[in-house]
């Protein structure tokens, strides 16, 4: 049954089949990069567009169609007699493979957004590409422990919500510098389902304090201190980037609403290698996280415990402690750069 049009024999067509195994071996081996999702989705709509070409043919091929009864469809005995039917054979096999390929591009996308393992990943896509169903129904049961990061929409509506219970309490106050510390209670962490609260693991992964100068010297990761620039001020290392996820102002936290693009402009390749760091890493790490996940980043860890942790086992130097200072009319800590005469760091 040769499509219309086209000079190919039946057995090469079945052979056309196999064009969608390239993107079964990018959702086993790197769900994570950016092109897989696209390359996964094309090759579904190809054999989508296949099987349509097929029916087609097949509705048009004369004396085999006509024996083709629309409730043989409803009947183990009607369907045996069309899967018997050469026309009707490789149409249904196209069906398969297609949808078996979306369920998998489905499978890897809400794998990498529960931030489940890729050696758990992997057994469930082989399931499915062979056996359908059956791989579906064992990635749903592997799936449940494993909780997905907050969407754009909820992150936002909780992070207002909460900035706006906190405002009445938290304050700017320029006697006390430390009462600048801890101030963003961000959203996290707590999924509210009636009278009971649990927090959400972090879309990325944790590293410790003792890895994070090998990280920045070896692996060339970039530490960025997410604090208010005060913060900054106060105690970083001078090697430590800062961009500000939230700010403290006279009316309470304030979030800030830059701070997506930003962390784009600085970090043009999804692929840059980046530490988030708060003071506890907790918070604001884990509000810096849920924005950074829905930007496609795939190299993006969170300092545990953040800097203070840090700075217990590397303290600060006196070059460290030197001041900083900002540009003029720069008072948002937006921009800014060090005094050490090496170059201007902007945000």
């Amino acid at each position: 049954m040769p499509i219309y049009g086209l000079p190919f024999s039946d057995e090469q067509l079945f052979n056309g089949i196999n064009l969608i195994l390239p993107a079964w071996v990018l959702l086993l081996v790197a769900p994570r990069w950016k092109y897989t999702a696209t390359i996964s989705a094309a090759s579904a709509l190809l054999m989508s567009a296949f099987y349509a070409a097929l029916l087609v043919t097949s509705m048009l091929s004369g004396p085999e169609t006509a024996k083709i009864n629309i409730k043989d469809m409803f009947s183990l005995q009607g369907v045996s007699r069309l899967m018997a039917t050469p026309s009707i054979v490789l149409p249904c096999w196209v069906h398969y493979a297609a949808f078996d390929l979306w369920v998998g591009r489905w499978m890897a996308a809400d794998a990498v957004g529960r931030g489940m393992p890729q050696l758990l990943l992997i057994p469930c896509l082989a399931c499915t590409l062979f056996f359908g169903p059956g791989g579906f129904l064992i990635y749903w049961a592997v799936r449940l422990p494993f909780k997905k990061a907050n969407g754009k929409k909820k992150s936002f509506h909780t992070l207002v919500k909460m900035l706006a219970q906190r405002a009445s309490t938290l304050r700017v106050s320029a006697q006390r510098p430390a009462s600048l510390r801890r101030p963003i209670r961000a959203p996290r962490l707590v999924v509210r389902a009636g009278a009971a609260e649990e927090e959400e693991p972090l879309p990325f992964p944790l590293c410790k304090p003792t890895e994070v100068k090998k990280l920045y010297q070896d692996k060339g990761y970039v530490v960025l201190d997410i604090r208010t620039p005060e913060e900054n001020d106060e105690a970083s290392k001078k090697w430590f980037v800062n961009l500000p996820v939230a700010f403290e102002t006279e009316k309470g936290p304030k979030f800030n609403g830059k701070f997506r693009a930003q962390f784009q402009a600085k970090f043009a390749n999804k692929m840059s290698r980046v530490i988030l760091a708060c003071d506890d890493g907790n918070d604001r790490t884990g509000l810096a996280a849920s924005v950074i996940s829905e930007l496609g980043y795939t190299s993006i860890l969170c300092l545990e415990g953040g800097i203070d942790a840090y700075l217990k086992v590397d303290p600060l130097t006196a070059q460290d402690k030197k001041p900083k200072w900002r540009l003029t009319g720069q008072t948002s800590g937006v921009r800014y750069a060090y005094n050490d005469g090496d170059e201007d760091d902007s945000a």
